[in-house]
């Protein structure tokens, strides 16, 4: 004869889910410890390995104790700074990962300190491609050869772009090139305060003259920096 479904739901909860205290302890610390989402699975997998009790039956006793929400940790000073260090060096599940914490925790703490997860260290192949004034398929090549080295947020730094720059001088065009950039990297007096700029002042031909015969290597022939000084209408 049948069980009512009633009176077999009572027989299974008593019968397969038997409660100890002890066993309510873990449960209440698989939640206390738990610092986002991903710690809690983890602590309620563990729970679940150890009881074999069914993951509703657990969130159903976490409900009826009064547990059922992961407890906010606050974040810690240490946490804040290490934060403002990171942020602009990789996004948000990347910090998140690093941080130990969730993505919406990190989202609402950038927006308090009022910081951007977006990454500005470094630059793209397609920054590159616009700065230089070069094609994909050149940044492809000269990243191939080695010549230029992207980083695991698919970013070159900026030691990098200027290495690149001092030793193959002959590899892109000083006319397609964005000026200020250029300067602003290769040359300290371009980077001086006002009155250092006024003294050292030259015309843009000026710098990538001076640039070319100073800092071509012994890959670059003399005659490939004539051919760049000609495109720049600067006499050899």
């Amino acid at each position: 004869m049948p069980v009512p479904s009633g009176q077999g739901s009572t027989n299974l909860h008593s019968k397969k889910f038997r409660w100890t205290d002890g066993l309510d302890s873990i449960l209440r610390r698989s939640y206390q410890t738990a610092r986002n989402r991903n710690e809690l699975i983890r602590n309620l997998t563990q729970l679940q390995g150890l009881t074999g009790f069914p993951r509703f039956a657990i969130i159903g006793r976490a409900s009826a104790l009064g547990i059922a929400r992961i407890k906010k940790q606050p974040w810690t000073a240490a946490e804040l700074h290490q934060l403002r260090e990171l942020a602009g060096t990789c996004g948000r599940k990347a910090l998140a990962k690093r941080l130990g914490r969730s993505e919406y925790s990190v989202k609402a703490a950038l927006k308090r300190l009022m910081l951007s997860a977006r990454i500005t260290e470094g630059y793209s192949r397609a920054d590159l491609v616009e700065l230089l004034g070069a094609s994909p398929t050149s940044v492809r090549r000269w990243e191939r050869l080695g010549w230029l080295v992207f980083g695991c947020y698919e970013r070159a730094s900026e030691s990098s772009v200027r290495r690149f720059l001092r030793l193959h001088p002959d590899q892109y065009q000083l006319s397609f090139v964005n000026e200020a950039w250029f300067k602003g990297l290769l040359f300290e007096a371009y980077n001086a305060g006002p009155t250092c700029r006024h003294r050292e002042r030259k015309p843009w031909s000026g710098f990538a003259e001076d640039y070319i015969l100073q800092n071509s290597n012994c890959a670059t022939t003399l005659e490939s920096s004539q051919s760049q000084l000609q495109a720049l209408n600067v006499p050899g």
